[in-house]
């Protein structure tokens, strides 16, 4: 059991580091437009509100953020910010007073993973920049630029993303777990698949593995198919007498 333990750990270690490394990828590429949008059709309102443009593609998305205190109608359908964006909570009239805005950059597949954000107001327009990190980046033309890479996990999409990562780096040892489950079932040696049913064995005649003395899981099922196959052979034997 702490065997297998053990194993689902690095699974998801490793299907974690994939999912980072997965959503850093797509990170190089940032999205080059937005589509300003209004969430509800308002004319004029008493609390501040925000007011917020959203550019979606495959494995990308960025949120533009800023609260204001009146609105044109549209006729574009309702939206609402995620539920990781600062635009799902509330502004404040200090919010409106100080100019804020919000830009958000999400990235991830299958599932949205990592974000980073950036807020800017009146008199800081330089912005204060959260869970990023800056690396050199060159274009396609050799222009040296650079690119943001998110750090913030997004949840559940980071753990749906882990799990779906973990999974594929599983699938190629998936036909040696099935080899050695068949042969536990039927009581042979799990690296031979020489048949220790009928007589007690420490170790494989074939090839020296150990059988009897294994703990856990197989031992126990080995132990439990020796013992039929010896009761049932003395049964036999009994019988024939």
């Amino acid at each position: 059991m702490k065997r297998r333990l053990t194993k689902l750990v690095v699974f998801l270690l490793l299907g974690a580091v994939a999912t980072t490394l997965v959503a850093w990828s797509l990170s190089a590429y940032q999205p080059l437009a937005m589509d300003w949008a209004w969430a509800d059709p308002v004319e004029t309102t008493q609390e501040p509100l925000w007011q917020f443009g959203t550019y979606s593609r495959r494995g990308g998305m960025q949120l533009g953020s800023q609260v204001v205190m009146n609105r044109r109608p549209t006729s574009k359908p309702l939206q609402q910010a995620p539920h990781w964006s600062r635009a799902s909570v509330a502004p404040t009239r200090e919010d409106f007073e100080a100019r804020l805005h919000v830009l958000e950059t999400a990235h991830g597949w299958p599932k949205l993973s990592h974000f980073h954000r950036k807020t800017t107001q009146r008199g800081d327009w330089r912005g204060n920049v959260e869970w990023r990190v800056q690396v050199p980046w060159f274009t396609r033309y050799g222009r040296k630029t650079t690119r943001a890479l998110p750090l913030a996990p997004i949840w559940p999409g980071f753990a749906i993303n882990t799990i779906f990562y973990a999974t594929i780096l599983w699938l190629p040892f998936a036909p040696f777990q099935l080899r050695r489950y068949v042969r536990v079932k039927r009581g042979l040696c799990i690296k031979c698949g020489y048949d220790l049913r009928g007589a007690e064995h420490k170790v494989c005649p074939e090839c020296g593995v150990e059988t009897g003395l294994r703990t856990g899981v197989f031992g126990r099922v080995v132990a439990y198919r020796r013992y039929r196959s010896c009761r049932y052979a003395s049964t036999a034997q009994d019988r024939a007498a």
